[in-house]
């Protein structure tokens, strides 16, 4: 059984309303799951968090291409 820290998968919960804004939500999500994923493989835990200002870059991106 493995421990859900050891795995490292990001995941998205969320409710949905099916409006403009459910898709911009869910693709911000997919924005900081994406920097999850990309991140999970560093052996230096100190090397996976980053400031709030450096995580919202991928998320305000991916919100960026719901727009499109």
């Amino acid at each position: 059984l493995e421990m859900f820290q050891e795995v490292r998968r990001p995941f998205i919960l969320m409710d949905r309303a099916e409006t403009l804004n459910d898709l911009q939500t869910l693709f911000h999500e997919l924005g900081h799951a994406y920097h999850g994923m990309i991140s999970r493989q560093e052996t230096l835990i100190w090397y996976r968090d980053v400031p709030m200002e450096i995580a919202e870059v991928a998320s305000m991106t991916m919100e960026l291409f719901a727009l499109e």
